[in-house]
């Protein structure tokens, strides 16, 4: 049989929120537990007065409406002084942006602002990030448009700390409230030519029209008023300034990607004519910013000796070409003239010793291991000074592979090649177990490929102490020679190291006293 039950909803007060979207069911008092719960049916539980936003009690799914000049949403029932469905929508705003120096009217353009009756007040409200700091300015209202009235922006919006220009918002205030909607995303940016535009004359005259900025030649200054002593704004900038090129030095095969810093470099990277250094192109210039100038590679120069050249940068811009030159960049003859060793195990460790003349003159460095393939490893640099380059190869495959240097421009290749592993032979790691305290005797071990390592060195360890001793190598022995200890009856732990890496099980040898001569008597 059919059956049918009526209750009363709850209220947006008992589910904590204005609104929401709640399943229907049954709950049994006698059993204490549901009976029947919808998931197909939904109910949308709404309290009016909990609604805060116009566009959320307008929605058509409730039963409510906006009242524009109380502000709130009620029931659409209930009686309001002017109840709406349309909100409150700023459209535009003029200017956007306004400067700490000058007086300044904004209008905000928008739908749905309610018409004032006699004792409405108007105003704009402008407040920073954050809403630490707010100033309400009085304004009037006219067939859509409310226009603040002239006011000099509160100078605490951009403070002397800040680097000119501050992100704010501006929102319509109406008899005390502001309209929630029509406050969002309303940006507005105060600033101050001053320091916003203070670095050069492409920076100031750089920035987006509405600042109204421009700057003063003889004074060096970016203002929105006037430049002192009846000096005319600059419409144009004056020639390009070098101030700075970082890194100051690179080789002479060039390649170096430097940063030139400086003023009046244009405002777009297609304002940059040329970047010349004796003549030569600097090439793929990038990175463009008018604050933070240009970056490019610098060009390979026929010399081999040490050569400072000054930058030069030309610009055309609306037109007039200018020129400037300055700074110093230094060209290093840089020369790679030996690698060794030229080989080394497959497992890796081996250092390579690169030396030659400014290797240290580049900007990059890097240094890999070609296979076949094509496959990179990089050989990776522990220590670079001017003459020598200290690296320490990878793990790879046996076999020949292209060892190839590169700083900056400069590059150096030549074949380096991977030798199998070498094995030391168990046996021979126990053939000596016994030495006096004095040592010098011979530790010899077999094996094979001995040879390929670039360092071979048997480590003793006796307790903390620990004593290294280079060895000789051939393809099948290896030779070194026992340290003295510092007193008898103790005991090393022996390992052998080939290009840092542990081959072979380590051993243990006993020192004992020295042995003790007695002259005879004839």
């Amino acid at each position: 049989a059919m059956a049918s039950f009526t209750c009363t909803s709850p209220t947006g007060s008992t589910l904590g929120k204005a609104f929401a979207l709640a399943s229907v069911g049954i709950f049994s008092v006698d059993l204490q537990r549901p009976l029947l719960v919808s998931t197909a049916v939904k109910l949308t539980v709404f309290e009016c007065d909990l609604i805060a936003r116009c566009e959320q009690c307008t929605d058509p799914r409730l039963n409510c409406g906006w009242c524009t000049f109380d502000n709130r949403c009620r029931r659409s029932t209930d009686s309001c002084a002017s109840q709406t469905t349309t909100c409150p929508v700023v459209t535009a705003i003029t200017p956007r942006a306004v400067s700490i120096d000058t007086t300044t009217t904004i209008a905000l353009t928008g739908t749905g602002f309610p018409i004032p009756r006699g004792g409405d007040v108007y105003q704009c409200s402008i407040a920073s990030p954050g809403g630490g700091l707010s100033q309400n300015i009085s304004a009037t209202y006219s067939a859509g448009t409310l226009t603040c009235s002239t006011f000099t922006l509160d100078s605490r919006f951009v403070p002397p700390g800040a680097s000119g220009s501050q992100n704010l918002t501006i929102a319509p205030v109406f008899n005390g409230y502001v309209m929630t909607n029509a406050s969002e995303l309303i940006p507005l940016t105060g600033y101050d030519c001053s320091r916003t535009g203070s670095a050069s004359c492409s920076v100031c005259l750089g920035l987006p029209l509405f600042t109204r900025c421009f700057w003063c030649t003889a004074a060096r200054t970016c203002t929105v008023t006037t430049c002192p002593a009846r000096e005319n704004p600059a419409q144009t900038c004056p020639q390009p300034n070098i101030t700075q090129i970082i890194p100051g030095r690179g080789p002479t095969a060039g390649g170096t990607n430097i940063r030139i810093r400086g003023a009046n470099f244009g405002f777009v990277l297609s304002d940059i004519i040329s970047i010349t250094f004796n003549g030569a192109q600097c090439t793929n210039p990038n990175s463009f910013s008018v604050r933070d100038g240009v970056r490019c590679l610098t060009p390979a120069l026929g010399i081999t000796a040490v050569e400072k050249y000054p930058v030069v940068i030309r610009t055309r811009i609306e037109g007039a070409v200018a020129m400037g030159m300055g700074g110093s960049f230094e060209f290093r003859p840089t020369l790679v003239t030996s690698v060794t060793p030229a080989r080394g195990p497959a497992f890796g460790g081996t250092r390579l010793v690169v030396s030659g003349t400014d290797l240290d003159a580049a900007n990059s460095t890097t240094v890999s291991l070609v296979n076949s393939s094509s496959s990179s490893l990089p050989c990776a640099i522990t220590s670079l000074n001017s003459t020598t380059l200290i690296c320490t190869t990878p793990s790879a495959g046996v076999g020949d592979v292209q060892l190839a240097i590169r700083l900056d421009g400069y590059s150096f290749t030549r074949t380096f090649t991977y030798l199998p592993n070498p094995v030391i032979v168990p046996s021979t790691m126990t053939t000596r177990t016994r030495s006096p305290a004095a040592g010098g005797l011979p530790l010899v071990f077999d094996g094979t490929n001995l040879d390929g390592a670039g360092s071979a060195v048997a480590m003793f360890v006796f307790g903390s102490s620990v004593v290294n001793v280079t060895c000789s190598a051939t393809a099948t022995r290896l030779m070194c020679t026992i340290p003295p200890a510092a007193m008898a009856d103790v005991q090393a732990t022996v390992s052998v190291f080939l290009d840092g890496m542990m081959t072979g099980a380590s051993s243990q040898l006993t020192f004992d006293s020295n042995p003790t001569f007695i002259a005879e008597e004839h």
